[in-house]
């Protein structure tokens, strides 16, 4: 994936799309998330964690043949539209990952489940641009993408195989086999939870919602820009995302315990600010070194932010509650997108309020691009600060941890 995914506007554009095409396409994906995610977490709560993690998974590998096939843009905008029917497993993800943590050890936890991922690709994003600026975006990436569906079929069976369910499935479990009942009991459910999250949940999930949104405009044309107006090369992007990578994987673990010693919400705090300034120079760089010193800065924050917001919401929310709280704001991953990126087009740590921002941004993405290619990380920039202002005013850290 993180050879393939930093260069996935790219590959939409070698396919006859547009700026305005590629918000299209990450939409498709967001919105189909919206109508399952009330599904994924009422499901999750209800049935357990492991059989939907390992079905989704299997169904999601299949979605890369509509990448492997594509002929144009629309063909891409089908299969990211499947793959957001099959986000149901990140609710059970999310959650069955808090239920095996102890609270005290949940920032280590989380750290080490994101680092050992990121250690293992360090290279895959240098190794995706090489192989763009060697054979193309269109050739490369389809085979990229095949080898993707071949480890997702992997990665599910390993799942289903040995992981351990973290609930006790009810005796009153609602039967799958009967769909208008689940689907009405399942958006009942966000209902019910979101009445349930309390204040200070609510002012993270603003947090959170304000920057999926900015990373909808700006995610996709991170590279768009640095290619066409820097004058980057795919190698050269592919580059900082080994850079943005491998720092990650060394401050991991060193984060991580920084985050179950330090107060997670000064964390957030100093996490989101310290991006603002890189995020607004962007638009003024001009060499591959200028982008390298906004890299750094934004990486060193993500490795930070992404297991301390975790943290947060995972110390907030009952056991019980978890899928369908993390069905309603994913699992609290605050990131700002660049060298190394997915795009910002929805992912593990999506939910159902943060789909209809995205939604929106990838919308207006292509659309503000095309009007000025410096309004994104404006805009950015601005939503930076008010979630600042935001943290600082309003998160606080709970009260009571739950296990």
């Amino acid at each position: 994936m993180r050879m393939a995914m930093p260069y996935f506007s790219l590959f939409v554009l070698a396919l006859g799309g547009q700026p305005e095409n590629i918000g299209y396409v990450r939409m498709a994906r967001t919105l189909a998330a919206l109508i399952m995610f009330p599904i994924a977490g009422y499901v999750t709560d209800q049935r357990g964690r492991v059989k939907i993690i390992a079905v989704a998974g299997y169904l999601s590998a299949l979605t890369f043949l509509f990448y492997i096939f594509a002929m144009d843009w629309t063909t891409i905008a089908m299969g990211t539209f499947l793959q957001g029917l099959v986000m149901i497993q990140f609710p059970a993800v999310g959650a069955i990952t808090a239920d095996s943590l102890p609270p005290r050890r949940r920032g280590l936890g989380l750290a080490v489940a994101m680092t050992v991922p990121d250690a293992a690709s360090i290279v895959s994003p240098y190794i995706g641009g090489y192989l763009i600026d060697r054979y193309g975006a269109v050739a490369a990436l389809r085979w990229i993408f095949a080898f993707i569906l071949v480890f997702r079929l992997l990665s599910a069976t390993i799942r289903l195989k040995f992981l351990k369910e973290t609930v006790e499935v009810p005796a009153s479990a609602a039967s799958l086999r009967n769909i208008p009942q689940v689907m009405k009991e399942s958006y009942k459910s966000v209902i019910e939870a979101l009445r349930w999250m309390p204040r200070n949940l609510w002012f993270l999930s603003m947090v959170i919602a304000l920057i999926s949104f900015s990373n909808s405009i700006v995610g996709p044309f991170w590279i768009v820009y640095a290619v066409g107006a820097i004058g980057l090369s795919a190698t050269q992007w592919g580059l900082l995302g080994v850079i943005s990578t491998a720092l990650r994987s060394v401050l991991g673990i060193p984060a991580g315990l920084v985050v179950d010693r330090v107060s997670k919400r000064m964390i957030i705090i100093v996490g989101i600010a310290s991006t603002v300034l890189p995020v607004y120079y962007f638009i003024y760089a001009k060499t591959f070194w200028d982008v390298l010193a906004v890299t750094l800065v934004t990486s060193t924050a993500n490795a930070f932010l992404m297991p301390a917001c975790q943290a947060l919401v995972a110390d907030s929310v009952p056991r019980e509650r978890r899928g369908r709280i993390m069905s309603a704001i994913g699992r609290g991953v605050i990131m700002v997108t660049g060298a190394g990126g997915g795009g910002g087009g929805g992912g593990p740590g999506m939910g159902f309020i943060l789909s209809i921002p995205v939604i929106v941004g990838s919308l207006a993405g292509g659309h503000i691009y095309s009007a000025n290619a410096a309004h994104p990380w404006i805009i950015m920039t601005g939503t930076l600060v008010t979630c600042t202002a935001l943290s600082v005013a309003f998160i606080r850290e709970p009260y009571k941890k739950e296990l």
